[in-house]
């Protein structure tokens, strides 16, 4: 049941109750049309993720993923320690982030030569 504009012929309502601060970050985020984005974003239509291949240096990511893995290891054995009311040396905490920081600067550098 379309109109000669090729629109569907809307007939149903929704009031909805907002505060003003509410109504204006809608109406912001909707870029004017409200009930476009309100419809796209009720239907499931909003915001769609394309979905593209990105491809990724293996050596970068593995670098990434190996100092997770020390950042999770050091959390990990300061959990442990605070639990047990054992001493945490702090020193050697900030040793190790210092160094984890270091490593996630010098890839970041290097993304940015490629």
């Amino acid at each position: 049941m379309n109109n000669k504009n090729n629109k569907a012929n809307k007939s149903s309502y929704i009031n909805l109750r907002v505060t003003e601060q509410e109504r204006d970050l809608i109406k912001r985020n909707a870029g004017g049309n409200v009930s476009k984005f309100l419809i796209e974003l009720g239907t499931n239509r909003a915001n769609r993720i394309d979905k593209r291949i990105v491809i990724q240096d293996p050596a970068l990511v593995h670098q990434v993923r190996r100092i997770g893995i020390s950042l999770n290891t050091l959390i990990r054995e300061v959990n442990i320690r605070k639990q047990n009311e054992l001493d945490i040396e702090f020193m050697d905490v900030e040793a190790q982030l210092v160094i984890a920081n270091q490593q996630l600067s010098d890839l970041i550098l290097l993304g940015k030569r490629k």
